[in-house]
């Protein structure tokens, strides 16, 4: 239970990086600020993998783990789209900004993928689906490196 619970805090990572990340942009608007935000990014996935790799120790099964470390993150993917789709605004309150604030250290790294692919548009609800997929899909990875590894050395 210890582990779950773990697990769902540092879920909550982006949150928090965002948080930060928003306080530094909005204190020096006219400071570039690409690099720390790939820098932000590169850290989270670098903490999925990292989760994913040592879940195997924790968790039997890998959806369990991949689908705990990633919820909070699909409840503020869930919140982009019902904003960004449904609604066809963001709340300006504390859902808002929040749901916003979670992708937030994850926008330079998704921009980067999303520039390869053939789109019309790049919008924040697209820029969101990629940050989930990249954090699940890092997740994932280091859970299969760990299995391959744990595979080799049984």
């Amino acid at each position: 239970m210890k582990f779950r619970i773990a697990l769902f805090l540092i879920g909550v990572l982006p949150l928090v990086l965002g948080k930060i990340l928003e306080r530094i942009i909005m204190q020096n608007p006219y400071v570039g600020h690409n690099f720390l935000a790939l820098v932000f990014g590169l850290l989270v996935l670098a903490v999925w993998f990292a989760v994913g790799y040592v879940s195997i120790k924790w968790f039997e099964r890998a959806w369990e783990a991949v689908a705990i470390l990633n919820a909070v993150a699909f409840i503020a993917l869930v919140l982009v789209f019902v904003q960004h789709e449904i609604i066809g605004h963001f709340f300006t309150r504390y859902m808002g900004r929040y749901s916003q604030n979670f992708f937030l250290p994850l926008i330079r790294v998704s921009m980067n993928v999303l520039r390869v692919l053939p789109l019309r548009t790049i919008s924040f609800l697209s820029i969101a689906l990629m940050s989930f997929a990249l954090m699940v899909g890092a997740t994932c990875v280091g859970r299969l490196i760990a299995n391959k590894r744990h595979s080799k050395g049984a």
